[in-house]
Parts: structure tokens; sequence; C-alpha cells
């Protein structure tokens, strides 16, 4: 990770002006505790589907990468955006395949409120390797 990343992580959930219950201002433990997991798991620069508001801080807290993560560092940002979203709607598993393969995600987290059916996981191959009360993540088989 580089300092200018970790400075846009830090100015995006601790500086900017927010509700105390914003997601922006405020980090739960269950995701600290996961993206402290991500920092011990695997291999340097494999990369992560996570949400958005997780996202921006993974590059600059573990040594992973993220799909879409703040808009200025991320390059082609509004495609890959699309392919995010495609991903999280859960309703293609052809599509939610070709996203895995093209951006060779290596673990994807959901939050548990929205973890899709068994159904989704297991065409994708996706194995449940953490959790806590707040998240699952998932390793690939890329």
């Amino acid at each position: 990770s580089s300092i200018p990343t970790l400075a846009t992580a830090v100015r995006n959930h601790f500086v900017i002006g927010a509700s105390e219950k914003s997601l922006l201002v405020y980090v739960p433990s269950f995701m600290m505790d996961g993206i402290s997991w991500l920092a011990r798991a695997g291999k340097p620069d494999e990369v992560v589907l996570a949400p958005y508001w997780a996202s921006t801080m993974i590059p600059g807290l573990t040594n992973k990468r993220v799909i879409v993560g703040n808009e200025v560092n991320t390059y082609h940002a509004e495609e890959k955006l699309e392919a995010y979203m495609a991903f999280y709607s859960l309703r293609d598993t052809n599509r939610a395949r070709r996203v895995i393969s093209e951006y060779q995600i290596r673990y994807i987290v959901f939050e548990k409120s929205s973890v899709p059916e068994e159904a989704f996981t297991s065409t994708l191959g996706l194995i449940p390797v953490y959790q806590n009360e707040g998240i699952v993540i998932y390793l690939t088989q890329t």
C-alpha cells in the first residue's frame, strides 16, 4: 500500500464530516476484524471484492487490492463499478463468474445481512474461509 492510498482511506473514513452512524466515519469492529484477517491471509496483491464502504480501506490496511475503491485511485472506475454492481446484484451467476475471472478476484466479502443463497455460492465454487457476527469472506477457485 502507498501513503497516498492510506491517506485517502483515512480521509474518506475518519475526516469527512458525517453523522455518528455513518460507515464513512465509524467502521464496525466486525469489519476491522475481517480486514485484519485479510491482511494475514493469502499472498500480497491478491484481489478482494468487498462492499464499497469497506473497499476504500482494504488497500491501505492490508496487502491486498480491490476492484472498486476510491474513485480517484481506481483505474476505469466506471467500468469496475458496473462489474461490482453486477456481481452484488446476485442475479446472474454467469456474469458473476466473468467478473471473478476478469478481475482475478481471490476473496469476496459479504455482509451477513446480504449473504447469497448457497445455490449462488456453490455454483461459483466459493468457499467460506472467515466469518464473524457481521461478515462472511469467501475464497474463490481462481
